[in-house]
C-alpha cells in the first residue's frame, strides 16, 4: 500500500467511525482529520468536500463489510440453505456489532447524497445485489427469483433494523436458527 492510499484509507476509516457515532451534521472535517492523524489540508487533498468524504466512508462500509463477504458466501460450494443462513448471519452480526447510529449514518449520508443528486452509487450497489440474489435464486430453482430477491433484501434490511433495536433477542442462537429456517422456507415456496 502506498503512503497516499494509506492516508486515504485512514481518513475513510476515521470518517466511518465518527459518522457511525454522530449525525453527519455534527462531524467536522477537522475532527476526521485529527482522528486520522493528518491535517485538514491533507484531507482536502483526497476529498473535495465533507460529502465526498462521507460518500467514500459509506462505500467503504458497503463494499468492505457487506459486498465482499456476500460475494464470498455466494461463490462458496455450500448448499442453498447454508448460503442463505450465512447471509442472514452476516447481516445480524454486522447489526449486533453496529449501533443504531450506524444505521442512521447509512440513511443520513444517503439522504444527503440524494439531496445533491449523488445517491446513484448506493442505489447501484443495491441494484447489483438485487441482480446477484435473483441469479442465485434462479440457479437454485426458486420461483419468481426477481420478486424473491427484492423480498429477501427487504427482510435483511428489516432484520438489521430489528437487531439494532433489540440486540439481546438476536443473540440467542435458537432465535437466529428459527429466523433462518423461516427465510429459507419463504424463499422455497
Amino acid at each position: 500500500m502506498t503512503r497516499g492510499s494509506n492516508v486515504r484509507e485512514r481518513l475513510l476509516r476515521a470518517a466511518l467511525e465518527l459518522f457511525s457515532r454522530k449525525p453527519y451534521s455534527r462531524v467536522s472535517v477537522g475532527e476526521v482529520a485529527g482522528r486520522a492523524g493528518v491535517s485538514k489540508g491533507a484531507l482536502f487533498h483526497y476529498f473535495k468536500s465533507k460529502l465526498d468524504l462521507a460518500e467514500g466512508a459509506l462505500m467503504l462500509f458497503l463494499e468492505g463489510l457487506v459486498s465482499g463477504p456476500l460475494r464470498r458466501i455466494l461463490e462458496s460450494e455450500e448448499p442453498f440453505r447454508v448460503k442463505v443462513g450465512r447471509i442472514v448471519e452476516l447481516v445480524l452480526s454486522i447489526s449486533l456489532k453496529s449501533s443504531m447510529k450506524a444505521l442512521l449514518f447509512l440513511s443520513t449520508v444517503y439522504e444527503e447524497l440524494r439531496r445533491h443528486g449523488r445517491g446513484q452509487a448506493v442505489v447501484g450497489i443495491y441494484d447489483v445485489w438485487m441482480r446477484e440474489f435473483a441469479r442465485f435464486f434462479r440457479e437454485n430453482g426458486v420461483r419468481h427469483p426477481e420478486v424473491k430477491a427484492r423480498v429477501f433484501m427487504a427482510v435483511l434490511d428489516g432484520l438489521a433494523f430489528q437487531c439494532m433495536l433489540m440486540p439481546d433477542e438476536f443473540r440467542d442462537e435458537r432465535v437466529r436458527g428459527a429466523i433462518i429456517r423461516e427465510v429459507v422456507s419463504m424463499l422455497r415456496c
